[in-house]
C-alpha cells in the first residue's frame, strides 16, 4: 500500500504539530483531508481552523469518514477505537512517521535532526530556499512558522525539508525510532544528547539510534554535523571507523569546524555574527536571538550553499526570519512586563534559552515559569534542570505535563524539581499551574520579564498574561 495512491485520508490525533504539518502538506497535494482528536486546545488550533479542515471531537470509530482509504494516528494515541475500526475495515493504517516517509519519498529530503534547534534550522533552510526560488515543500513540528504561516507544505519544488525525530515510532509497539523511515539525501544534527529515557536506556543507545540514521545517506549524500556537540563529534569519530562515504561538513564555534562562527555581537534587537569557512570570512545578521540560533542559521547555511543558492540570497533570508511559534516567541507585554515563550524542555535547551535571554533582555529581572515534560526525563535529568533552570532570577515550577506513553510516578513531581533548584537559586518554587498567572500579576513589575518554557500547555499561561493586560 501507497499512501500517495490514497485519495482520501483521515488523522487520528491530528492537532499534535507534527500531525498538523503532514496534514496540511497532504492536503496540498490535493487529498481530501479529515480529522478527529481530544477537545483541548492545541498549539495549532488556528493554523487548523484557517485550512477548514473537518475536524470531529473524541476519537470513536463513529468520526472515521465511510469512505476513508487510509487512516493516519498518532503515537499519543496509539491503540484508539478509530484504528481498530480502520483495521476491521481493512482500511490501511499508518504511524506518523510511516506516512511521512510516504508522503515525502518522491522528493529530494533534507532531514534536520538533534535534541534542540531541529523546529528552527529545518525552518531557516525552507525559508532560504523559498526566497532562492526553489519551491521546498516542507513538514516542521511546530504551531506555525513566520516566514510561511504555516507549519507544512506541498510544491513542486525538488526537495521536501522535514524535522527527523529520534522517539520511537509507537512506544511499547514499534519501537523503530521516526527517523529510520527516512531516506534522506541531505542530513542535518544540531547536537545528540539523551533526551528520551523511557525508551533509550542511555546516552550510547541514543547515539547509535541517531548512527544508524547518518548511514542511511547515499554515498553522495550530505551531513552537516554541529561539531561543538561533544557527542557529534564521538558519532563521526564511529561513522569513520564504518567507512561512512557521504560528505561530512561540520559547523559551530570551534576553530576546527568547517564553517565556524568567529564572533558574535547582539545589538539592537539584532544577533551579529562573522562566519569563516573555505578562506573567506562573511557577516551574518539575524533578528532572533541566541548563539544556539546564529549555529542553527549557519548550519542552514551550509545546505543552501551545497544546494547552489548564493551566499547573498542566504544571508538575506536569515535576517528577514523571524523565527516559529514556541521558539523564543514574544507574546506580548502586561503592564510593561514582557512576556515571551519558548519550547525548550531539555535542560541543555533551557540553558541554551536562558544564556540568550540574558544577552537579550541586558540586566532585566528574568522570571521564568518551567512545567517539566514527562516523568521518566523530570527524573533521569533532575539535577541537570535544576543547574539550567537557576540561570533565571526567579524560576516557578509547576505540575509535570505528563505524556500519555507514560505512567504516573509518585518519586518525580514539580515540587520535587522546585526543591532542586532552590539549592542554586533561593528565589525558585512550585506553583500549581492554574494559580500562576495569579502570582505573576501580583509578583512582577514593569521592565521585567516573564518567560514560559516547556513542552506542555504552558505557552497559555503567557498567552493569558498578555490578554488580561
Amino acid at each position: 500500500m501507497n499512501i500517495n495512491r490514497i485519495h482520501n485520508i483521515h488523522f487520528s490525533g491530528i492537532k499534535g504539530v507534527g500531525m498538523t504539518a503532514l496534514a496540511l502538506y497532504a492536503q496540498d497535494m490535493g487529498k481530501n483531508i479529515t480529522g478527529s482528536d481530544v477537545a483541548e486546545e492545541f498549539v495549532t488550533q488556528k493554523v487548523l481552523q484557517r485550512r477548514n479542515l473537518p475536524i470531529s471531537v473524541g476519537l470513536s470509530e463513529d468520526s472515521v469518514p465511510p469512505d476513508t482509504g487510509a487512516l493516519v494516528y498518532s503515537a499519543a494515541h496509539p491503540k484508539n477505537p478509530q484504528i481498530r475500526y480502520a483495521e476491521k475495515k481493512s482500511i490501511p493504517v499508518l504511524s506518523y512517521a510511516q506516512a511521512l516517509a510516504q508522503l515525502t519519498s518522491e522528493k529530494q529530503i533534507v532531514a534536520v535532526c538533534g535534541v534542540g534547534g531541529k523546529s528552527t534550522t529545518a525552518a531557516m533552510i525552507a525559508t532560504i530556499l523559498h526566497k532562492a526560488r526553489m519551491s521546498p515543500s516542507f513538514v516542521i513540528g511546530v504551531g506555525n512558522i513566520s516566514s510561511f504561516g504555516v507549519p507544512g507544505r506541498f510544491v513542486e519544488g525538488k526537495h521536501a525539508v522535514v524535522e527527523a525525530d529520534e522517539y520511537v515510532t509507537v512506544p511499547n509497539a514499534d519501537m523503530t525510532p521516526k527517523f529510520l523511515y527516512l531516506n534522506p539525501k541531505i542530513i542535518v544534527v544540531t547536537n545528540i544528547e539523551h533526551d528520551h529515557p523511557d525508551v533509550y536506556k542511555n546516552l550510547d543507545e541514543t547515539k547509535q539510534a541517531f548512527q544508524r540514521f547518518f548511514r542511511h545517506l547515499p554515498n553522495d549524500g550530505l551531513l552537516v554535523a554541529n561539531i561543538d556537540s561533544a557527542n557529534v563529534q564521538s558519532a563521526l569519530v564511529s561513522l569513520r571507523e564504518l567507512r561512512f562515504s557521504a560528505e561530512v561538513v561540520t559547523y559551530g564555534f570551534s576553530p576546527q569546524a568547517d564553517w565556524h562562527i568567529e564572533k558574535i555581537v547582539v545589538k539592537d534587537n539584532k544577533t551579529q555574527c562573522t562566519v569563516g569557512f573555505d578562506g573567506v570570512s562573511a557577516e551574518l545578521t539575524l533578528s532572533i536571538p541566541g548563539k544556539f540560533n546564529a549555529a542553527n542559521a549557519v548550519a542552514a547555511m551550509v545546505v543552501a550553499t551545497h544546494l547552489g543558492v548564493a551566499h547573498r540570497v542566504s544571508r538575506q533570508a536569515l535576517e528577514q526570519f523571524r523565527g516559529t511559534k514556541r521558539r523564543f516567541q514574544r507574546i506580548g507585554s502586561f503592564k510593561g512586563v514582557e512576556v515571551w515563550d519558548d519550547y525548550a524542555h531539555h535542560p541543555n535547551q533551557i540553558q541554551a534559552t536562558l544564556a540568550a535571554a540574558r544577552n537579550w533582555f541586558a540586566k532585566r529581572r528574568l522570571v521564568v515559569v518551567f512545567q517539566p515534560h514527562t516523568y521518566s526525563r523530570t527524573k533521569a535529568l533532575l539535577e541537570d534542570f535544576a543547574q539550567a533552570l537557576s540561570l533565571a532570577d526567579e524560576v516557578i515550577v509547576t505540575e509535570i505535563y505528563a505524556s500519555a506513553r507514560e505512567k504516573k510516578d509518585p518519586s518525580i513531581s514539580g515540587s520535587v524539581l522546585a526543591q532542586r533548584t532552590a539549592k542554586h537559586l533561593k528565589s525558585s518554587r512550585y506553583i500549581q499551574k492554574d494559580a500562576v498567572l495569579e502570582y505573576l500579576r501580583s509578583s512582577t513589575k514593569s521592565g521585567d520579564v516573564v518567560m514560559t518554557l516547556g513542552a506542555g500547555d504552558i505557552y497559555k499561561v503567557a498567552e493569558e498574561m498578555v490578554g488580561s493586560g
